[in-house]
């Protein structure tokens, strides 16, 4: 396989429980923590293999996966911020960006480090669907078929390893484990 290259094109944060993210234009992550100022990270603890517990500091999206979830949804399309995504990224060389980044995936900066590692697939939620069919409410859109149509395609989570700022454009090398 060719080396994946991860391009930001847009961040988002919650900045209070039960609503819709806000798009951002930076967001500042802590390996103890997760996004600093979003609502749904609290401190993090490490259980006795080393491992952080919760393992889900971010989520993160493609937009082309996004457009199939939409096509099966029958809505033209879906913002990440409202299915409550952080980071959407641009991916050249996959179609299948949720299945490709595996748990034990690292995401590397433009220095090489590993900041960022992926912990696992988002599973898709009742909720997500309700908030994408809010927003088409012309549409007759099933909220509950939301997690069948999103079935890998909803993206993936995992943490910080060290404590990284993101911004729009920024890139990240894909490091397979």
């Amino acid at each position: 396989m060719q080396q994946l290259t991860l391009k930001v094109i847009s961040l988002y944060r919650s900045l209070t429980h039960g609503t819709m993210s806000s798009s951002v234009e930076v967001l500042h992550l802590r390996p103890d923590y997760g996004i600093v100022g979003d609502s749904h990270m609290e401190e993090r603890n490490v259980d006795i293999t080393g491992e952080v517990v919760p393992n889900r500091h971010f989520t993160a999206v493609h937009p082309g996966e996004l457009g199939r979830i939409a096509h099966a949804l029958g809505v033209p399309f879906i913002d990440p911020a409202w299915i409550k995504a952080n980071i959407c990224f641009a991916c050249l060389g996959t179609d299948h960006f949720t299945e490709t980044l595996v748990a034990g995936t690292k995401l590397l900066d433009a220095q090489g480090r590993a900041v960022l590692e992926i912990k696992g697939v988002t599973d898709p939620c009742v909720t997500g669907g309700e908030y994408v069919a809010t927003q088409f409410p012309h549409l007759t859109v099933a909220a509950q078929y939301f997690p069948r149509a999103a079935y890998m395609l909803r993206g993936v989570h995992g943490i910080a390893l060290e404590e990284v700022t993101i911004r729009l454009a920024d890139t990240f090398t894909v490091q397979l484990p």
